[in-house]
């Protein structure tokens, strides 16, 4: 599987209210132009640097989480912030009783004051798993604090989210029969619904299943404390806000004046490689900020033109807040806002970064 093939399988999931009409209302949609940011130039630090293919830096509390494109007996290997030294590694492969077998992490964690909570979705074996991380390093079967398994044809191996027991939120992959930005489903009753994009692609049935799944793209990232969850665009340049509190489930949207934001054609797709382009290619979402990598190159000089990059920063109503100017051609990114660092991975530079940063500078 070539690398952009397995980026596009990496997870992403919403919550909402099942209860709830699919459609969301739409509050409004804010239009920015490129002056609308504060420009910050972040120059970073090369980590890890024996540490080859790494294609994610999960930082969750003092620890960094590496994840390869390769695996090799561990899903990830575990390494310390304050100096980088080894620790161990989480998430035996395998079939066996809470062994994992393409398991994706969407950034979403459960801390008290014993215990760090990861959620991850086992999709291989359909099985979403809150898992106690410290207890579960060098383990063979990482310590379950929650499990529950769903059914295959709900093709949930994009990122998922847990709000509660009777409420999930997701993204569909690519053998779902339609295209939807969201998937919310409760466990409990086994029953699921969908939310429809509000995006444009005609001539879309001339596109093929991969090449819906690849048009439609979307990253998802939830806001920690659970009421709002942000979807950015692969090949569109705009940014979904859901908020999850409202029945109807509320939508306000976030566009560039500048760089097309609704209508594609599916004919031109077929023909013409350079006309999608790639603009938001990753996102993490804190309480007070969303961070959305951003590329805007076409997608034929994907991996081969390796420009700098941005992270755009914007608040939960949508507004632009910040740019951050990255040297690197980032391929994903970790925020760590209390102690002021970004923790970025430039796969086809084969590097791994930290940068120093701050809004309120």
């Amino acid at each position: 599987m070539k690398p952009f093939e397995t980026r596009r399988m990496i997870v992403i999931v919403l919550l909402s209210y099942l209860g709830c009409s699919p459609e969301p209302t739409t509050d409004e949609m804010i239009i920015f132009s490129e002056s609308s940011f504060k420009n910050y130039d972040l120059r970073g630090e090369e980590i890890l640097k024996n540490e080859l293919g790494v294609i994610a830096l999960h930082v969750i509390d003092t620890l960094v989480l590496i994840e390869f494109m390769e695996k090799g007996d561990w899903v990830y290997q575990v390494y310390g912030t304050q100096n980088f030294s080894y620790i161990g590694g989480l998430g035996k492969i395998g079939d066996g009783p809470n062994e994992w077998r393409g398991p994706r992490f969407s950034g979403q964690t459960e801390q008290s004051e014993t215990t760090l909570g990861l959620w991850v979705n086992d999709m291989r074996h359909r099985n979403f798993q809150l898992i106690d991380v410290y207890k579960s390093i060098d383990k063979s079967e990482p310590v379950v604090i929650s499990s529950k398994k769903y059914p295959s044809d709900l093709n949930m191996n994009q990122n998922l989210f847990y709000l509660n027991a009777s409420r999930w939120v997701g993204n569909l992959g690519p053998n779902a029969k339609e295209r939807n930005q969201l998937l919310i489903y409760n466990p409990l009753l086994d029953t699921s619904e969908t939310i429809p994009f509000s995006i444009k692609v005609a001539n879309s049935e001339l596109l093929n299943t991969s090449e819906q799944y690849s048009t439609y793209f979307t990253y998802l990232a939830l806001k920690p404390d659970k009421t709002k969850l942000v979807s950015v665009m692969n090949h569109l340049s705009r940014i979904d806000v859901f908020d999850l509190k409202n029945k109807p489930i509320r939508q306000s949207t976030t566009v560039s004046k500048e760089e097309k934001h609704n209508d594609l054609d599916g004919e031109i797709i077929k023909r013409d490689r350079s006309y999608l382009f790639n603009y938001y290619m990753w996102a993490f979402a804190t309480d007070s900020y969303i961070y959305a990598l951003y590329h805007g190159q076409s997608g034929s000089k994907y991996a081969k033109d390796l420009i700098s990059t941005e992270i755009r920063v914007f608040d939960w109503n949508g507004n632009p807040v910040a740019k951050l100017n990255i040297p690197e051609y980032l391929w994903s990114f970790s925020v760590d806002e209390k102690n002021g660092f970004i923790y970025g991975v430039s796969y086809f530079q084969e590097k791994s970064m930290r940068y120093p940063f701050s809004l309120n500078e």
